[in-house]
């Protein structure tokens, strides 16, 4: 998505995930536990030298967010953090992790 911005980029991340939550539900799979870990990089927040780098950045949220089941969208930052992104309506918490 090379013309959205970090906001968007997000929305669209927060929309992929509730859209897998929606398939899984609808497909009852009992004793089951099925969940998705998204991480999401920008040039504008984490400034890449090239698009190897942003891939690598966007990898590092997702692993952020994989750490905590509860966190389904991480957004990564220029200092190498991965902050919490806001899912409204699931999550109404934003936090920090290293």
């Amino acid at each position: 998505m090379p013309h959205a911005d970090p906001d968007a980029a997000t929305n669209v991340a927060h929309r992929i995930a509730n859209a897998f939550d929606e398939a899984i539900a609808a497909l009852e799979l009992p004793n089951t536990n099925v969940s998705m870990s998204i991480g999401v990089a920008h040039w504008q927040l984490t400034n890449p030298v090239n698009a190897d780098e942003l891939v690598r950045h966007a990898d590092e949220a997702m692993y952020a967010a994989k750490e905590d089941a509860s966190r389904r969208v991480m957004i990564r930052t220029a200092n190498g953090q991965s902050i919490e992104s806001v899912d409204i309506g699931v999550n109404e918490r934003s936090s920090e992790c290293a």
